[in-house]
């Protein structure tokens, strides 16, 4: 190569690398990650409010640009659940000293009869030099009280209603359904295309005759236990190659990650067709 198409390379790169230069310094920065530290809830039921602080702790994390300290290192750090009573210096300390989270979410969480009431209190000091706190008491009744009280605290962090997935009757179904949304809907390329199975509560598996495979869906087994499992598999301590055994319970159906087709929310709507067969 001569000296003249050497040059000429050389300012083309040049010219190149500045473009992305410029390109990188006007694209958006990122959120920046909130650090949070969800408390375990005090009240005589100190199991409810437990499983309470953990349907939070479950449903914030789904979001950005929250990052939600696990249980673990938030237990070992704060010895017993904090009361929505608490000292709010006492809590910043823990915050800042202990925890190194921006919000913390603590309180008292009641049950009276079918209804279950949580006075949650929110320190916020994702701006060091305006610090923000709330207490807001959320209420439910109903068979599902845990997870919608959860959803409501989430929603008041968030200062936005939840996204709420379509019903059926929402949209009119088409006549004719087009190309699949979805790659690998029959299963014949494994977990290709959803969420891998866990092989506790999901399974992929040969289904009946001239069905080829199929996802199978266990709803019926023990709640806390497949949450700890689901918790252990976040963070490395499970092999979904050698799952937990879980027994039947029948009293709260489960929600198994692998039953979710692909698809983010407020960005597509869609029919599922399946055949369903109860086991």
């Amino acid at each position: 190569m001569n000296r003249l198409a050497i040059s000429s390379a050389l300012a083309l790169w040049i010219v190149g690398f500045a473009g992305l230069v410029r390109a990188a310094e006007n694209a958006p920065a990122p959120p920046r990650k909130i650090n949070v530290a969800v408390l375990d809830f005090a009240g005589q039921n100190e199991r409810l409010g437990k499983q309470l602080a953990d349907s939070v702790h479950l449903q914030l994390a789904r979001h950005e640009p929250y990052e939600v300290l696990d249980q673990l290192s938030t237990s070992d750090a704060v010895s017993a659940p904090l009361s929505a009573a608490a000292d709010q210096k006492t809590v910043i300390e823990l915050m800042t000293a202990k925890l190194r989270v921006a919000m913390a979410l603590y309180g008292t969480v009641t049950r009276s009869g079918e209804s279950v009431s949580a006075e949650v209190c929110c320190i916020d000091l994702t701006d060091p030099s305006k610090p923000a706190n709330w207490t807001r008491t959320f209420s439910d009744d109903t068979e599902r009280a845990r997870g919608l009280i959860a959803g409501k605290i989430v929603e008041e962090v968030r200062a936005r209603s939840a996204w709420r997935p379509p019903e059926y009757g929402d949209e009119e179904e088409p006549g004719n359904f087009g190309k699949p949304l979805n790659v690998n809907g029959g299963f014949e390329s494994g977990r290709a295309g959803w969420a891998a199975p866990d092989n506790a509560t999901t399974f992929i598996e040969a289904g009946p005759a001239r069905h080829g495979k199929v996802l199978r869906i266990q709803t019926d087994l023990e709640r806390d236990k497949w949450l700890e499992y689901q918790r252990d598999i976040r963070l490395g301590r499970a092999d979904p190659n050698k799952p937990p055994k879980l027994e039947k319970n029948t009293s709260r159906p489960l929600t198994p990650p692998g039953s979710r087709p692909p698809g983010e929310p407020n960005q597509i709507s869609y029919f599922l067709i399946a055949n369903r067969q109860a086991v």
